[in-house]
C-alpha cells in the first residue's frame, strides 16, 4: 500500500511563495495499492485545520503557522486490511513581507520572460523583418521596466540587512 501526500496550489498561481504566516494551505491524500474503503487520521501538530477532519477526510485545509514556526501535517491511511502507511509534509510560516517580495520578483521575472522573447526591437531603430512577430519598444518602456528592477533590488537589499 501506498499513498501520496500532496499541497494544493491554487490554479494559475505559479508564484505562490510558500505557506505565508496566517494563510490557509490545502492538502489532499491520495492513496494507492491499497484495499479500499480507507480511513483517514490526520495530525496538524501545532497548526490548526479550517474544518476538523473526519476519518473519510481526503482533503483538509490548516492554517500555517507563524512566521519561523514548524509544524508536521501527518496522515495516517489505513485499508480495508489493515495495512497503514503515514505521510507528512513540514509547515514552516514565511514572514509575510519576504513573501509579497519574493512574489512580486517572481511576477517581474515572469512578465520580462513573456514580453521580451526575440525577435526584440527598439524604436527608433530597425523595425525588423517583415512578416515576423516583433516586438517593438520604446526607450522609455525599457527605462521604466529597469527603474522597477532597481527599486526590487533595493528592497531585496534592505530585507537582507534586517535579517543580520
Amino acid at each position: 500500500m501506498d499513498a501520496t501526500l500532496s499541497y494544493i496550489k491554487p490554479n494559475g498561481d505559479e508564484c505562490n511563495p510558500g505557506p505565508v504566516a496566517g494563510s490557509v494551505w490545502a492538502f489532499r491524500i491520495l492513496p494507492k495499492d491499497g484495499v479500499p474503503p480507507y480511513t483517514f487520521q490526520w495530525n496538524a501538530g501545532t497548526a490548526t485545520f479550517v474544518v476538523q477532519p473526519t476519518s473519510t477526510t481526503k482533503r483538509v485545509q490548516v492554517n500555517v503557522p507563524p512566521p519561523g514556526q514548524s509544524t508536521v501535517l501527518s496522515v495516517t491511511v489505513t485499508d480495508l486490511e489493515g495495512n497503514m502507511v503515514i505521510r507528512s509534509f513540514n509547515l514552516t510560516g514565511i514572514y509575510p513581507g519576504f513573501a509579497a517580495k519574493e512574489e512580486a520578483i517572481c511576477k517581474l521575472l515572469q512578465e520580462i520572460a513573456h514580453r521580451f522573447r526575440p525577435p526584440l526591437y527598439i524604436n527608433p531603430g530597425d523595425p525588423g523583418p517583415l512578416g515576423i512577430d516583433s516586438r517593438i519598444y520604446s526607450s522609455v518602456y525599457l527605462h521604466n521596466i529597469q527603474q522597477a528592477i532597481n527599486r526590487l533590488n533595493r528592497q531585496i537589499t534592505g530585507l537582507q540587512n534586517l535579517k543580520h
